[in-house]
């Protein structure tokens, strides 16, 4: 089986069954939870601009991450080189956008419903960062995750979220392919990530406007909602440091943190 194909059986296993039996026990929840609404076409240009303007932001994450561990997503960019385009985005943009969503800003986002609008998408967000095991992806998916959740509940729609999504891993994978048929290993180890730092800063500011722009366009288009419906899961106030959260954070800990020390 080609490294496309495990990614997307590992995407699929990790995260269609437990959601499945979750919607099975609770089947109250599916319609609320996964937000299956339209959207209009104003709000998918929008979704497709905000993940073209937030790479800058992204790529200055993940570089700075960089400094104390391995990219491991380049590794892996690096076997789907030999991979159709198509398959490739398959596997790390359209699959991904579909399960992870479903999955975060579906199932978590709403068993959070018990917390404040900006708690709540911190845990979802936090939640987000730990399950991907990976120190280098941990702080650009934290902020990925907490922006996915304001854009899916402030425009009430998952399709919103998983539109953005897959813009941002599909740009990334597009370009991994290219820069993978242009970049020698000796120019790639000529540059340091030191001095990626500047220039990413650079282009942070110089785009940062345009994002605040469509994020204004966004929420001026997208009215502040009020949120009626409550996970029959919550009961008073729910709590971001519980045994779940304990669990993957040990998991976290012993497969990103302990290898640092050994």
């Amino acid at each position: 089986m080609s490294m496309a194909m495990q990614m997307i059986a590992t995407q699929l296993l990790m995260f269609v069954p437990p959601m499945v039996v979750w919607f099975y026990l609770q089947p109250q929840e599916f319609p609320q939870a996964l937000r299956l609404k339209p959207i209009s076409l104003q709000n998918i240009l929008l979704a497709l601009a905000l993940g073209v303007a937030v790479q800058p932001a992204m790529y200055l994450l993940s570089a700075i991450s960089m400094l104390l561990f391995p990219n491991q997503v380049s590794a892996v960019m690096e076997q789907l080189n030999q991979t159709p385009a198509w398959l490739a985005l398959l596997a790390m943009a359209v699959v991904p956008a579909v399960c992870e969503e479903s999955v975060f800003r579906g199932v978590v986002l709403s068993g959070y419903r018990g917390m404040s609008r900006w708690k709540r998408y911190f845990a979802c967000g936090l939640m987000f960062g730990l399950m991907h095991f990976d120190g280098q992806q941990f702080l650009y998916a934290f902020a990925a995750g907490v922006f996915f959740s304001f854009l899916a509940e402030r425009s009430g729609s998952l399709f919103f979220s998983i539109l953005t999504h897959f813009t941002i891993n599909g740009m990334q994978t597009m370009q991994a392919l290219a820069l993978s048929q242009v970049q020698t290993e000796a120019a790639a180890e000529s540059v340091t990530i030191g001095q990626t730092l500047l220039p990413l800063l650079g282009l942070f500011v110089f785009t940062l406007p345009i994002l605040l722009l469509l994020l204004f366009l966004f929420v001026r288009h997208n009215p502040k909602r009020v949120e009626t419906y409550v996970s029959a899961e919550v009961s008073g106030k729910e709590r971001l440091i519980n045994l779940p959260f304990w669990g993957i954070w040990l998991v976290y800990a012993l497969l990103v943190i302990l290898p640092l020390f050994l």
